[in-house]
């Protein structure tokens, strides 16, 4: 048995092949401008195009210096065989997110102040420098606020601001959620006055959808009394006049709009195909799954032989049960009824070769199951490509 698992899990060896991305990595946040592509593989045989670039796969797999945008970028990773087919089941999509390089702050609130300075201009931070432990400015408390709208689309400005007419980046990050700015007092927003515990907590309570307010008036209490719906959302403030930190504002939006959450980078994986020959075998997802579960019932013998105590004990061992025979060989009921199926590693080339003697009557097959025929450029040339996945039928008259 044991000699028999072996040779099925060479088999699967044969089969199979990983190529292993180490950088990027899927989610990862960055704040340099290029990022090298490195990958790892059991295989060196077929290509990868990444970001249009053609690359040999190999054992270890480098290319330098993929720019990066400011923000959200993303890299995508196309696997091609030995003939420069595209296998396009295998392709990825690999985002990055290149940040400011900010100092002092989560990777929340990093990607929050990037957005704002590289999408709408906003001038919220000063070099590398978060500021958060520094009081808040009126126009960057709503300039914090508007990021958690930003996928909403701008709308006209239902209130006018005399005092906004030298600060056009904020009214057009504005415009995401005009409703929630304050009444103009004088006919001015004041965006240059710092922003008080009181003022902020009845921000959040109208944000909360509450018509309570703690003060409508000129006359100020000595103490500051939350309202239980914003509790969870800021400190336990007492006096009511002292200003607001950009930290505490941030702090509150995170935790009143839950998020975004970031997810955590993963390096990405791409299974594929060792060798075309094996993979022509009709039995191999056969011989795949019976190598599988040799393989987790030889993990779970020894895990049983190792939590045996010390002393020898005779143990009647059941008998081992037969491996299953083989299926029949696909191909003949496949002639018979006159479908076949694609398998790992077909092309539609591949299969005319097979059921018609010459490759060139792949035309045939594409027109009797109605195909689609994509045009793929490489390397300054046009190839024809007719996707195809594993499993699929085809009828061959």
């Amino acid at each position: 048995m044991i000699r028999n698992l072996f040779i099925f899990l060479f088999l699967v060896q044969m089969v199979h092949g990983d190529i292993r991305i180490e950088s990027p990595k899927q989610d990862q946040l960055t704040s340099q401008s290029v990022i090298d592509f490195v990958a790892t593989s059991t295989i060196d045989k077929g290509f990868l195009i990444v970001n249009g670039q053609l690359i040999p796969v190999r054992k270890k797999t480098f290319f330098p210096n993929l720019k990066l945008q400011m923000g959200r970028n993303v890299v995508d990773v196309h696997v091609l065989n030995e003939d420069l087919k595209l296998e396009p089941h295998l392709s990825r999509s690999i985002e990055i997110y290149r940040h400011l390089p900010i100092t002092g702050a989560s990777e929340q609130e990093i990607c929050l102040l990037t957005d704002l300075v590289t999408d709408y201009f906003v001038p919220v931070v000063d070099g590398e420098d978060a500021r958060l432990d520094q009081p808040i400015l009126k126009r960057d408390l709503y300039a914090f606020l508007m990021w958690f709208f930003k996928d909403r689309s701008p709308s006209e400005m239902t209130r006018q601001y005399d005092d906004m007419a030298n600060y056009g980046p904020y009214i057009r990050l504005f415009q995401h959620h005009p409703n929630a700015l304050p009444l103009p007092r004088l006919g001015s927003f004041y965006p240059n006055s710092y922003v008080t515990r009181q003022a902020f907590v009845n921000l959040l309570l109208l944000l909360n959808g509450s018509t309570e307010q703690i003060s409508t008036s000129m006359m100020v209490a000595t103490e500051l009394k939350l309202p239980r719906s914003v509790r969870s959302l800021v400190p336990s403030w007492k006096d009511p006049l002292v200003f607001v930190t950009r930290g505490e504002v941030l702090s509150a939006f995170f935790k009143l709009y839950n998020g975004p959450k970031l997810s955590p980078s993963t390096v990405v994986l791409i299974k594929t195909t060792r060798d075309p020959v094996f993979s022509e075998l009709p039995f191999l997802t056969y011989v795949i799954d019976t190598a599988n579960q040799w393989r987790e019932a030889l993990r779970l013998r020894m895990v049983a032989h190792q939590s045996k105590p010390a002393k020898a004990v005779i143990v009647k061992k059941p008998a081992p049960e037969p491996m299953p025979p083989l299926p029949p060989n696909p191909s003949s009921s496949i002639s018979k009824s006159r479908v076949t199926i694609v398998l790992p590693g077909d092309s539609i080339q591949k299969i005319a070769r097979r059921y018609y003697g010459d490759a060139s009557k792949w035309e045939h097959l594409v027109q009797l199951n109605q195909l689609d025929i994509q045009m793929v450029t490489i390397n300054g040339k046009l190839l024809t490509s007719v996707h195809i996945e594993p499993g699929q039928k085809l009828r061959l008259e």
